[in-house]
């Protein structure tokens, strides 16, 4: 099992949380942002993702879960997903990472 030692939030340039503190920033009026504001943060934060093939999808481990200052006892649905080049994300509830998140299916047609 490949051992997880740096997280989404170490990366530098590569965050959703300081998407996030931008945002904030530069609207200080509310958190709505145009479209092409949204699109152009979720190519900058996820667009890494394309073109990737998921090689394991797993649960975290006690010891993961731990790293992550989670409880593991509560966190039934926390799960990486690594891609055959070795990176991989963990869904947050939140942009914090204040718990695990859910993933959705959906067919693009």
């Amino acid at each position: 099992m490949p051992h997880l030692n740096l997280w989404a939030h170490d990366l530098p340039g590569n965050s959703v949380i300081w998407t996030r503190q931008w945002i904030q920033a530069s609207n200080t009026l509310s958190m709505t942002t145009t479209n092409a504001d949204r699109t152009k943060y979720i190519k900058r934060d996820y667009g890494s993702f394309v073109g990737k093939t998921i090689k394991e999808i797993r649960p975290l481990t006690k010891q993961e879960c731990e790293n992550m200052a989670w409880e593991y006892d509560y966190e039934d649905y926390a799960v990486v997903v690594i891609f055959t080049d070795g990176s991989g994300f963990i869904p947050f509830s939140d942009e914090e990472g204040n718990g695990a998140g859910f993933l959705a299916e959906t067919v693009v047609k």
